[in-house]
């Protein structure tokens, strides 16, 4: 059985090292080590934040599916999965008075998705910040 922890810690170390050297348009980016960022109790697996420290990009990662196992809840376009991803970016609009989420991904071993950032005001249509705040949960679709 996998584990989703190793994958996330490489997955940190890999963005961490590249961003140590390179730019990123022009902006030095920095990816913050796994359990420094916290949002109203929730820990995202991977933030990477701009100089100012606001985030630009936060990553939930998952291991790969295990025989029998729900899909969505391991598929990085599982439903499940971008609610949780999309949570975490939500709460980073909340802490830091942002007027959009910043990027948000899903990952595993095999891929990874990115979602543009969603402005606040059609945050509503999409999830439910209070119930973020308490658990991962979304009321509508995630179109």
């Amino acid at each position: 059985m996998s584990s989703e922890l190793p994958f996330t810690f490489e997955l940190w170390k890999k963005l961490s090292d590249y961003l140590d050297k390179y730019r990123i348009a022009g902006y030095k980016l920095k990816a913050m080590p796994t359990n420094a960022v916290v949002y109203y109790g929730k820990i995202p697996d991977i933030v990477i934040v701009d100089e100012m420290e606001i985030p630009q990009l936060i990553i939930e990662t998952k291991r790969k599916s295990d025989e029998g196992k729900s899909e969505d809840l391991y598929e990085p376009l599982g439903e499940a999965v971008v609610a949780q991803a999309l949570c975490y970016a939500t709460l980073a609009v909340e802490h830091h008075n942002l007027d959009r989420t910043p990027l948000f991904a899903t990952a595993n071993r095999d891929i990874a998705v990115v979602f543009k950032g969603i402005e606040r005001g059609k945050l509503g249509e999409f999830v439910d910040v209070e119930r973020c705040k308490e658990r991962h949960a979304v009321t509508g679709g995630l179109g």
